[in-house]
């Protein structure tokens, strides 16, 4: 017998797999991952196909089997060939989606203990309102494969997806539970924590190497009944899924823009469609695409209409502030006299504020006044960011710098245009940093902490 061995490398030109020799000993299937030797060394591959045809070369023979190593199932080797062909990128380059780092590079996988189990009961279990029971049924009975839950903000949509995962961990199964970014994970965690106690595994991109193989284990032996993770984690081995849940699915991080691309949406419903299970997506804003799929037929929707509470909570109102009348009234600043007021009433009463901005920096643009010259990165052609404080690996230090948010490049700021020599440089635009330096000046007192990119590069700094 022969066995054609896909790496998570290329090698070659001939194809995607190498054919290796089955000793006798070996009992191999597809999907087991297996030690092979490839030059001089020894590499990790998975099993993609056996057959008794004797090439007309000659062939090495498969080392080892790997020990505690998450075993690909059918339905992963299924789901890694669509996706290498429906996004067009090699099989080796799939596979790693489906191993992550420590599986391909440790020399010997460390087997976990499982922890001790106590017999399942939910922890809080919070009743719900007449509208949401009446979702959670429609959802249950759906025919479809995918269900829209459309509610708006506060309307209980967390509590339905748990409700949901606690039906479906009593009957045995394992639930994804998918969320955008990685800042959402530790409140969705606890959430479910506090629900599901230790059967919680939680897997995204900023975790260490030795998080992420404890995590992937957990779920291949089934200890780990609810898995929640930012898109990586819908290629995590479960051995028994029984829904996939997407929350916020509207977002954009759901997309993965580097080879091999993929939308996590689509992956999931082909997984549904193997395993012959449901995908369950939310939003409050749900994305065009999935809005139309739904009016359409194809997706099956489900509305919550009302905020859960015995007072009717309705949703806050928002004010849109014109600037140009601002400077009318000749109030310069950044921030609205109706903003200022607000900002201090909520300071007296001991209370805390959020001000988002969806650009760092200090100014978005350096122009010169004069000719119009705009400073722009000579490798992107963007126009560079003007920051006060440069975030390196060392700290956060005050120093004027031009940065590009595209490929990193660091300028010094122009006294003088480089086109017509004029000292008339201006900064224009905002960014997270002159919000925090105005309201230092506006609100002494008040202690300011600004969240972004710059000051939240280590991970846990969040």
């Amino acid at each position: 017998m022969f066995a054609e061995i896909l790496l998570t490398q290329k090698v070659g030109k001939s194809g995607d797999t190498l054919t290796y020799k089955v000793p006798d000993d070996l009992d191999l299937r597809r999907g087991l991952i297996v030690e092979v030797p490839l030059r001089q060394r020894q590499v990790k591959g998975v099993v993609f196909s056996l057959h008794d045809k004797t090439p007309l070369y000659a062939t090495r023979p498969v080392s080892r089997i790997v020990e505690n190593a998450p075993h690909l199932e059918q339905w992963q080797l299924q789901l890694m060939e669509w996706i290498a062909d429906y996004y067009f990128c090699p099989a080796s380059r799939a596979l790693k989606l489906f191993l992550p780092v420590p599986f391909v590079k440790k020399k010997k996988i460390t087997e976990w203990m499982p922890e001790v189990q106590s017999p399942y009961e939910l922890k809080k279990r919070h009743d719900l309102t007449e509208e949401q029971k009446d979702v959670l049924h429609q959802i249950e009975k759906s025919s479809k494969a995918v269900a829209l839950l459309y509610g708006i903000t506060g309307s209980g949509k967390t509590e339905i997806y748990m409700h949901l995962a606690d039906r479906h961990i009593h009957d045995g199964k394992q639930v994804l539970m998918l969320i955008p970014e990685i800042s959402l994970t530790p409140q969705t965690v606890e959430r479910f924590q506090d629900h599901f106690d230790h059967r919680v595994a939680v897997i995204h991109s900023q975790q260490t190497q030795k998080e992420k193989e404890k995590a992937w284990q957990a779920i291949h032996k089934g200890e780990a009944k609810v898995v929640i993770g930012s898109r990586s984690a819908i290629f995590a081995p479960f051995k028994n899924l029984g829904t996939i849940i997407l929350d916020e699915e509207h977002d954009t991080s759901y997309k993965q823009d580097q080879s091999p691309r993929y939308n996590a949406l689509d992956v999931a419903q082909k997984i549904a469609e193997i395993l012959n299970i449901k995908v369950l997506i939310g939003s409050a804003t749900p994305s065009l695409q999935s809005y139309y799929r739904a009016l359409e037929g194809e997706y099956d929707l489900c509305t919550l209409t009302e905020r859960p509470g015995k007072v009717k909570r309705s949703l806050p109102k928002a004010k849109i502030v014109d600037l140009r009348e601002e400077i009318k009234k000749k109030n310069f600043s950044i921030f609205s006299e109706d903003l200022q007021k607000k900002i201090e009433e909520v300071l007296k009463k001991k209370e805390q504020v959020i001000l988002f901005l969806n650009r760092r920096g200090a100014a978005s643009a350096v122009i010169c006044r004069m000719c119009g010259y705009v400073a722009k990165c000579d490798r992107c052609e963007v126009p560079m960011t003007y920051h006060k404080k440069l975030t390196l690996e060392e700290g956060i230090y005050a120093a004027e710098r031009l940065v590009c948010h595209h490929c990193g490049k660091i300028e010094k700021v122009p006294t003088l245009c480089p086109v017509c020599k004029s000292p008339a440089i201006r900064y224009i635009g905002l960014g997270t940093q002159r919000v925090e330096e105005d309201l230092q000046k506006l609100f002494p007192t008040a202690r300011v902490l600004r969240a972004d990119r710059d000051t939240t590069q280590k991970r846990g700094q969040f």
